[in-house]
């Protein structure tokens, strides 16, 4: 039998000693690694909807519609040959008001809707009975075609002759004018963001000071446009006649892009800017999707008729309805892939002069032949 000798037991025990000072001697003061729990089952992630054909949920006859509708609360407005309509979203007439021919989309707050006529007339209507609040008429009762902007308690419309009016919008009376010097006939509506107005003329951007109507800076854009500007990431679009699109600084108006289309002197209409594109139809019949920082076409459709209307996107999908004139009978509404520009769908509508809208999960829009669709898009 082996001996083993005093300094050998001394250095074991000197060993155990230290290791129970360290806690992990034979079981005691061990760690034990608990099993942690199962993992919590996560929600699944909502399916992202998908473009499915739409559906006509119904249609209701109005009288000749030029503009687009708009929607407020619980109901639809519409202006329809000579009358100015307030719908539920089933398109039953709520009431309906004798105005006049218009030919813009009506503008609204929370109790009054505002229209303007071909005879230079502004009104102001109650929302709630559908009877006239006040009128304002334009030196010499020039025509207004185009849909009014409110802000900062003000209403602004522009006029054929020249000038922008500023309106209180409770009362109606005028708080200032301002003459466009570039002589534009006012086809375009101006746009209130940020705490100013953006308004072009047929040649000139303008950034004008909404309380006096001063004049922050213009801009020349080159050649003519009708188009209303798009204000989106601190930026602002405007298309024109042979300037193709531009996006503008909205600090100076300075052009931070250009973009010219397959055909050199296509007249661009309005566009529309969201989750970093711009999509823009032609007088030549090509709509576009441009990246909206760099100017860069994603993709080019051409559809059936001239489509200066301005594109409704139905951000959940990805898809955009663009409106077109009538040509041998052509489809005038066109749903197209906003990713690829790809043509998913389109109908006959008949003659169409107004922009469609979407509102949830239905889209709007009117034709000249006096009817007013509604379809669904889920």
């Amino acid at each position: 039998m082996k001996t083993i000798s005093f300094n050998t037991l001394l250095v074991a025990l000197s060993l155990i000693i230290a290791n129970l000072a360290m806690g992990t001697a034979w079981g005691q003061g061990a760690t034990i690694e608990e099993t942690p729990p199962p993992p919590k089952p996560q929600p699944k992630p909502k399916p992202v909807p998908v473009f499915v054909t739409p559906k006509l949920l119904w249609k209701t006859g109005l009288g000749r519609v030029e503009g687009s509708p708009v929607f407020a609360g619980e109901n639809l407005y519409l202006a329809a040959t000579d009358s100015l309509f307030q719908l539920d979203f089933g398109g039953r007439s709520q009431w309906r008001i004798a105005l006049g021919q218009q030919l813009g989309s009506p503008a609204f707050d929370t109790q009054r809707i505002y229209s303007g006529t071909d005879t230079g007339v502004l009104q102001a209507i109650s929302r709630k009975s559908g009877k006239g609040v006040w009128k304002f008429t334009t030196d010499e009762n020039s025509a207004i075609y185009t849909t009014p902007e409110l802000g900062d308690g003000r209403v602004y419309v522009e006029a054929t002759d020249g000038n922008v009016y500023a309106l209180d919008a409770a009362g109606g009376q005028l708080r200032w004018k301002f003459l466009r010097p570039d002589g534009s006939l006012g086809y375009s509506s101006p746009v209130f963001a940020d705490g100013s107005l953006y308004i072009c003329g047929e040649t000139t951007l303008y950034r004008l000071n909404p309380r006096n109507g001063e004049v922050i800076w213009q801009k020349y854009i080159g050649g003519k446009s009708l188009s209303t500007v798009a204000i989106g990431g601190g930026r602002l679009f405007v298309g024109g006649d042979g300037t193709g699109l531009t996006a503008h600084s909205l600090g100076d108006g300075s052009i931070l892009w250009t973009f010219v289309g397959r055909i050199k002197n296509d007249w661009f209409g309005s566009p529309t800017v969201t989750n970093g594109m711009i999509y823009v139809s032609t007088y030549n019949r090509y709509v576009y999707g441009i990246d909206a920082n760099t100017g860069g076409g994603k993709w080019s459709l051409q559809v059936p008729g001239s489509a200066l209307s301005t594109p409704a996107v139905d951000t959940k999908r990805s898809v955009v309805y663009v409106t077109s004139t009538t040509y041998k009978d052509n489809p005038t509404l066109t749903a197209i892939d906003g990713k690829t520009g790809k043509k998913l769908w389109d109908y006959k509508l008949g003659h169409t002069t107004g922009s469609p809208i979407i509102v949830g999960d239905t889209l709007y829009v009117g034709s000249t032949t006096g009817t007013l669709y509604a379809f669904s898009l889920k």
